[in-house]
């Protein structure tokens, strides 16, 4: 028999015994249930007959005592039992039937569950207690005759002839026979009862019988079952198994004989052909293993070749993206001076080729500074590392500038400019402007530089694609012209870096080539592709299409301006034949000092540091506007376990005008919170992390007390800067994301678009206006003698052994720029770093060494935030590093090395400008030897710098403005350093020359 028939009887045979289980158990179950039945009516008749039996001794008992005593308690016993068998009295609490209920004998008879003739028998034995309870009840109204003012004797007399008729009638027989007369029916009831339980013991027993032997029978086929898989499954299967471990193992085992011809027996065979034809192709692998192994060390030496080939390629790739990087960076130093220091000339009175000089040099000089940016910009693609910017623009705004940026040269060329925006467009799209704006810049000044006659075309048209995001759309950018076009061999090299389409084009017109390989790697960045096509003779166009939300719809965009009223009338066409720009000359438009300059959009304006970019308490404040009084009615929470890096926080607020308060970590702030705080919080600076709660876990508790992103915004102030932490906090909540070191100007920018009503004063933008409303003078050498004070200079409070030590310890000018040129603040700053952390180097140690990684990370990330305030940089890079290694692995011995080496170095800088303030505070307001003779060689040394290092040379001055505070010569240094920052170069020398001479003058005195 089969497996699988064996299977299939057993579980039939099963089944039927389960049935015949199921059917025995349910007759059980019936039978106990009519027995119960029973036993239920035998028990209420036999309680109810003896309760009948006992109560009419009782009664004629009660009745008989009080008419032969005259006892009123013998009256009332016998009153309470009448109105008990009447039902107008509560039952014993003891009784079997009814207990406590207000119920007759006869309702309790007529609720019997029992037959009519056994009820009938039972309501006569009622009928002759109701019978003796009239005749107690005569007779006890015989004795009650006379009343109750009857004297004792007529009483007693009363009480003797009811005695008399008790006897007469013979009332003393009638309990007795109520008794036997239950007594019997009990007796009968009782027999019958027993009678009926005989006769369902049989079937009961012979139920239990079948019962049991279904039980034994299931059993045995449990027993069985097991048997069988034991014997025809589980040990069969067992042989075959160690027969296909022999054959995996590459043993050849003999053939296996099984006894029973079954399904395990087919398997078997089916095993024995698998294992022919496994083995056969065994031989067939070893035969080609061999024909491969012939081949093998050609195979291995080509592919080392490979490998070093490869190696050799990418460590060039790398060195050369380094190289361009490095020499990019150090070039854009020089060539700002050459850019300021020529735009500042060309403002002077010139002649007409000196100003044609100058302006050649800072054409070219701009020219120069959009390689470099176009170099870093094609490095940082290159590597990945450039990200989108998402921000909600005008998109008339953006074609206007594009036109105004290619207006000059093609006014030049005598180009036709067709500049044309579909009407189906929105007038405002979130998406990444900036990215956007830098390739078709490129496209556009590409088109408008190789052709030499005709005209250049710009169109912005809806994209006929399906837009990669939901509720986004799809536009499609388009730039073409008439220029000489190209060869289908010549476009196809377009996109390779610095490679022209045409070799000839290198001698015509200058260019890196990288400009269309960056266009297409910042149009893959965005989503799109950028495509060309191009016909010799005919011209040029490229397109591309890229997605863009409607900030409306977006939710997720940064809010921006609206665009003006006048933006909305350009959006259909804008064309122009020949540009007007009349006033233009060969020169790029001078942009205007009353606001920034962006180099985006005028790339021939430099950036030039000087007083109007500062903000500090130093700075006058508008008429009205008092510094301390707040100019907004909400405070601004700032949660730093840092005191320095709250301080820094809060004299930046403080200048703003705003009301702050200070928690020292995520609990202190939540307690705040549920305390009702006036004026109300408007927003939250949330370091992310402190001890007892970090800033995570506080912004989502927050969030949890129902207080929603637009209530009350909470922005992080960290010094993590990895994207992955810039997620952690949206995850939790938080609105936007500020990075240690904290720029003034973006703290400011960042206040102006997440508090109510903005900011209501901006100390940035009141120095921009302030030093934008300025004149320049109209020689640069005019005045340059005339010092030029820097307001009101905070007391002595800082001094530097060497200026150019002091440059590699700590950047004074990024400190400062931290605590908005507050110097008093900052040295306070510095001394609490050291005071907090000058020991660290030690207490890193022996958390190291005793296993505290956790407290050494939290160490290191504190230390590296407050040196990135306050400008001490190679303290900064070292925790830095070490945070790369906690928690979790040690960090190396020579970083830790380093790090104790030089906070020995920021301990003793420190220490030595707290000795110069000593000095100044106790009156001597001179300087100290060593440092006028620094100042006095760097002086002599400033010629070879102004020419060589404007840049150094900035940074010393500012470390020598430290050094001269409180000092007859600290309005000297000061102007000196102004006229540094405006590339006044006439200015610095004759201010330089003024102070060597007092300092000399100083010198010879003291000698």
């Amino acid at each position: 028999m089969s497996i699988r028939a064996l299977i299939k009887t057993s579980n039939m045979a099963q089944l039927c015994l389960v049935l015949l289980l199921s059917l025995c158990t349910g007759w059980l179950g019936r039978s106990l249930y009519e027995i119960n039945g029973l036993l239920h009516n035998y028990h209420h008749l036999e309680s109810l007959l003896a309760e009948i039996g006992g109560i009419s001794r009782e009664n004629y008992r009660a009745a008989l005592d009080y008419i032969s005593t005259g006892d009123t308690f013998h009256l009332e016993r016998w009153r309470h039992l009448l109105r008990m068998e009447r039902g107008e009295a509560p039952r014993p609490s003891t009784a079997q039937i009814a207990p406590g209920e207000r119920r007759s004998l006869t309702s309790l008879v007529d609720g019997l569950e029992t037959t009519g003739p056994v009820r009938a028998q039972v309501q006569s034995i009622v009928a002759q207690l109701v019978l003796l309870e009239s005749m107690t009840e005569a007779a006890v109204r015989n004795a009650l005759k006379s009343g109750p003012e009857a004297s004792v004797a007529q009483a007693r007399q009363d009480r003797q002839a009811a005695l008399l008729w008790v006897h007469d009638n013979g009332l003393a027989r009638i309990p007795d026979s109520i008794a036997e007369a239950a007594r019997r029916l009990g007796d009968k009831q009782r027999a019958e009862f027993l009678a009926r339980l005989g006769e369902r013991e049989a079937p009961l027993r012979w139920t239990l019988v079948a019962a049991l032997a279904g039980l034994a029978l299931l059993g045995s086929s449990v027993l069985g079952n097991a048997y069988i898989f034991q014997s025809r499954i589980a040990n069969p299967l067992d042989r075959v198994s160690r027969y296909a471990e022999s054959v995996a193992a590459g043993l050849d085992p003999l053939p296996l004989h099984l006894r029973h011809r079954d399904e395990l027996a087919v398997m078997f065979a089916s095993l024995q052909r698998m294992k022919g034809t496994l083995y056969s192709r065994i031989r067939e692998l070893r035969e080609a293993e061999q024909r491969a192994r012939r081949s093998r060390q050609q195979a291995v030496l080509a592919r080392s070749q490979a490998l070093t080939s490869l190696e050799l390629a990418q460590r060039a790739s790398h060195v050369q993206d380094d190289f361009l990087r490095r020499i990019s960076h150090e070039i854009r130093t020089p060539l700002n001076a050459i850019i300021g220091m020529s735009y500042l000339s060309l403002q002077t009175d010139l002649n007409g080729v000196q100003r044609d000089y100058l302006a050649q040099i800072n054409k070219s000089g701009s020219v120069l500074l959009d390689m470099v940016n176009r170099i870093l910009d094609f490095s940082s693609a290159s590597e990945g590392s450039i990200r989108t910017e998402r921000k909600v623009f005008a998109v008339a705004d953006l074609m206007d500038l594009l036109r105004q940026s290619v207006a000059g040269l093609a006014l030049e060329k005598r180009l036709r400019l067709n500049f044309v925006l579909d009407p189906s467009i929105p007038a405002v799209v979130a998406g990444d402007e900036r990215h956007l704006e830098e390739v078709l810049r490129i496209l556009l000044d590409n088109a408008v530089k190789y052709t030499a006659s005709g005209s250049v075309d710009f169109r912005i048209l809806p994209s006929g694609e399906p837009p990669m995001r939901k509720g986004a759309i799809r536009l499609l950018f388009v730039v073409s012209d008439t220029g000489p076009g190209l060869g289908e061999e010549q476009w196809k090299k377009l996109f390779e870096p610095f490679t022209l389409g045409d070799e000839s084009m290198t001698r015509s017109f200058s260019g890196l080539g990288l400009g269309l390989a960056l266009a297409r790697q910042l149009v893959s960045l965005m989503g799109g592709e950028l495509k060309v096509g191009s016909v010799p003779g005919q011209g040029s166009r490229f397109s591309f299409s890229v997605d863009m939300e409607q900030p409306d719809a977006s939710g997720g965009c940064e809010d921006a301006e609206q665009p003006a009223d006048g933006a909305a009338g350009n959006r259909s066409s804008i064309r122009s034949g020949p540009p007007d720009v009349s006033g233009v000359s060969g020169l790029p438009e001078t942009p205007s000092l009353t606001g920034p300059a962006y180099p985006a959009a005028l790339p021939h304006m430099p950036v030039l540091p000087g007083p109007a970019g500062m903000a500090g308490p130093q700075a006058e404040a508008p008429a009205g506007d008092s510094v301390g009084a707040p100019s907004t009615a909400f405070a601004v929470l700032v949660v730093e376990d840092n005191e320095i890096n709250a301080q820094i926080a809060r004299e930046l607020l403080e200048q703003a005008g705003l009301e702050v308060l200070l928690a020292a970590n995520g609990q202190e702030a939540l307690d705040l919170l549920d305390n009702p705080v006036h004026p109300p919080l408007g927003l939250v600076l949330m370091d992310v992390q402190m001890p007892v709660m970090d800033g995570l876990e506080a912004t989502r508790r927050i969030r949890a007390m129902g207080i929603s992103p637009v209530d009350l915004p909470v922005v992080a102030m960290t010094a993590h800067t990895d994207m992955a932490s810039r997620m952690d906090g949206k995850d939790v909540g938080m609105n936007d994301y500020l990075t240690k070191p904290v720029n003034p100007e973006t703290l400011y920018a960042t206040l102006e678009k997440w508090l109510v009503g903005g900011l209501g004063r901006n100390p940035v933008k009141q120095a921009h206006e302030d030093g934008g409303a300025a004149e320049l003078p109209e020689n640069g050498s005019q005045g340059a003698c005339t010092p030029a004070g820097r307001g009101m200079v905070a007391p002595a409070t800082a001094a530097l052994p060497d200026a150019a030590q002091a440059v590699s310890i700590i950047n004074v000018e990024s400190g400062l720029a931290t605590v908005g040129d507050n110097r008093k603040l900052y040295f306070e700053l510095l001394q609490r770093f050291v005071d907090h952390y000058g020991d660290s180097p030690a207490r890193l140690r022996k958390m190291l060494e005793s296993g505290n990684l956790k407290g050494a990370a939290r160490m290191a990330h504190t230390v590296k935030g407050v040196a990135a305030n306050l400008g001490v940089e190679r303290i900064c890079e070292l925790t830095r590093t070490m945070e790369e290694f906690l928690p979790h692995n040690l960090p190396e011995h020579a970083v830790l090395e380093a790090f104790e080496v030089e906070m020995g170095r920021v301990l003793d800088y420190v220490r030595s400008m707290g000795r110069h303030a000593c000095r100044t505070a106790s009156g001597s307001g001179q300087l100290a030897e060593e440092h006028r003779a620094a100042l006095l060689a760097f002086l002599e040394d400033l010629p070879r710098r102004m020419e060589t290092d404007w840049g150094a040379m900035e940074s010393a001055m500012e470390n020598f403005s430290l050094l001269a505070d409180g000092t007859p010569h600290a309005e000297g240094v000061a102007a000196i350093l102004t006229a540094v920052k405006d590339f006044d170069m006439g200015g610095v020398g004759c201010l330089a020359d003024n102070l060597r001479d007092s300092l000399l003058r100083e010198s010879a005195t003291k000698a």
